[in-house]
């Protein structure tokens, strides 16, 4: 169980990093 855990959340981090990556990459800023 505590296997699973830790592995839920280092995915769920990728996907918030990956996330925030693109709405910087994709929204305009100078």
């Amino acid at each position: 169980m505590n296997r699973d855990y830790r592995t839920i959340a280092i995915i769920y981090a990728i996907m918030i990093c990956l996330a925030s990556c693109i709405g910087i990459c994709s929204s305009p800023h100078p």
